[in-house]
């Protein structure tokens, strides 16, 4: 097969370049091992790319030394031997002489569903680097906060919203934020300082600067601008998101939510959500796991001893769903094993931090198990996958939440119920047996017990009374 548009042969599920502009080449599924200027050359070749790649830390590789392209934010990827384009969607590789990026579009022929397009620029020095934006969506040059440490002596553009401004007798400082973090910015022309003073806090500006090493700058590095360009004019909130706390009462933290959200305290608390997701998804797919989508209008409680939510749906009435349980059982016939991450609502007047009317729920379901034991090992790995997944794909939120995670021992340690409740009852003194359940004050307890006696707050309890079990269980 010929691409139309520039007459390089492809084949089936190989990508090319399609921009009309002469400084872009393309990388497809099939890549030559070293591209001309004109980004056209022989597409027999395995996908390698020679010379370009380099890891931050590393030196920089000789010309014709292999090198596999590392994403600055999720892991070791590379485009040589048998990796699949596909499995590199959205990365970001940072290279050498070269910054490339590789990103997913929508297929406008079988042929083209992947491209990995770059744009050629002339620095300072008079050497040739890649713009840094994938193809379609956001335009060329756009460098993310977290991205600048690794500029110093370049010219770049960022973007953002205006975080903070702090305006000094011969010089300012802005202070812009993105969806990776902040980044100091110097003021010193007199234009620029003008318009520094009409600027409102999470105004969206795009300004453009030199990247300099600054010992006492956050992070070691800020951006002398040269160009500040207004993209959105806001007006300044009515409370400061730069503090290290909000402080606000929560009824005015919901009404400016979405102002109040972007606090990076507050953010960080939805980033560790989003990992752990990540991590119950990523290690139940790898378990054989199918993730499913059930419905959340129903026509009957799910589970008894739980209020639900009534709905008028056409004359009739449905009610908000409490747990996906029998969609989960149903298929299970289909798949075997199930998951989803999904919303329940439950219609309990309580006020504690234990009850909530609605949550995301992670929901799991497997058929063929021994007993008990090959759940409890299921759910171990989950968990350990979730802490794994947002020590690796969080840990500024975590540092930012002045939080550590809990470690997950190889194997949970357990005890029956009733071992627990001799437990309990030989601690506090008091007779516990005969109880059908544990107090939150005696899950606390056994996390405790459990941390003194091995070294971890996790702990399985078995054998609880069937009186307390779902019927489902039974």
């Amino acid at each position: 097969m010929v691409s139309p548009r520039t007459g390089v042969p492809t084949k089936p599920g190989i990508g090319v370049n399609l921009l009309p502009s002469p400084a872009v080449g393309y990388l497809g599924a099939n890549a030559p091992k070293e591209m001309s200027s004109t980004g056209t050359s022989d597409l027999s070749e395995p996908p390698v790319v020679r010379g370009w790649c380099r890891d931050p830390s590393e030196d920089p590789p000789e010309r014709g030394e292999e090198r596999p392209l590392r994403s600055r934010r999720r892991g070791q990827v590379s485009l040589a031997g048998s990796s699949p384009l596909s499995d590199i969607q959205g990365y970001w590789l940072s290279c050498n002489r070269w910054r490339i990026a590789v990103a997913p579009r929508a297929p406008t022929r079988p042929h083209d569903e992947w491209a990995l397009a770059f744009k050629e620029r002339v620095t300072m020095d008079g050497e040739t680097e890649v713009g840094d934006t994938p193809q379609g969506g956001t335009t060329w040059g756009r460098t993310w906060s977290d991205e600048v440490c690794d500029h110093v002596g370049e010219t770049i553009r960022l973007k953002g919203w205006v975080h903070h401004i702090r305006r000094l007798k011969h010089v300012g400082f802005l202070i812009v934020r993105d969806a990776h973090g902040t980044v100091q910015t110097v003021v010193d022309e007199d234009a620029l300082l003008a318009l520094l003073e009409k600027l409102g806090h999470e105004t969206v500006v795009a300004v453009t600067g030199t990247v300099e090493a600054c010992p006492a700058a956050p992070g070691g590095v800020e951006v002398r601008l040269s160009q500040v360009q207004v993209l959105g004019e806001a007006e300044t909130p009515p409370f400061d998101l730069f503090r290290p706390e909000l402080g606000l009462p929560l009824p005015t933290m919901l009404d400016h939510a979405a102002l109040s959200l972007r606090h990076p305290r507050r953010r960080a608390v939805l980033q560790v959500a989003a990992a752990s997701t990540y991590g119950f998804r990523t290690t139940l797919d790898d378990l054989g796991f199918t993730e499913i989508r059930t419905p959340k209008l129903v026509s009957a409680a799910t589970e008894s001893g739980a209020n639900v939510f009534p709905v008028e749906y056409f004359g009739r009435t449905a009610y908000l769903a409490q747990s996906p349980q029998f969609y989960k059982q149903m298929m299970v016939g289909v798949f075997e094993r199930v998951y989803e991450v999904g919303p329940v609502f439950r219609a309990e007047p309580h006020d504690t931090p234990r009850h909530l009317n609605e949550y995301t729920s992670l929901d799991a379901e497997m058929a063929f198990i021994e007993d008990h034991r090959t759940v409890m090992g299921v759910l171990r790995d989950v968990v350990s996958g979730m802490v794994m997944a947002v020590n690796e794909r969080s840990p500024d939120a975590l540092a930012r939440l002045e939080t550590e995670l809990p470690v997950v021992p190889e194997t949970i340690p357990s005890l029956t119920f009733q071992e627990a409740l001799a437990l309990i009852s030989q601690d506090t003194g008091e007779d516990h047996s005969g109880k059908d359940d544990l107090a939150p004050a005696h899950e606390r307890w056994l996390g405790a017990w459990a941390a003194r006696a091995h070294g971890s707050e996790f702990i399985f309890v078995t054998g609880y009374p069937r009186v307390k079990r779902p019927f489902y269980t039974h």
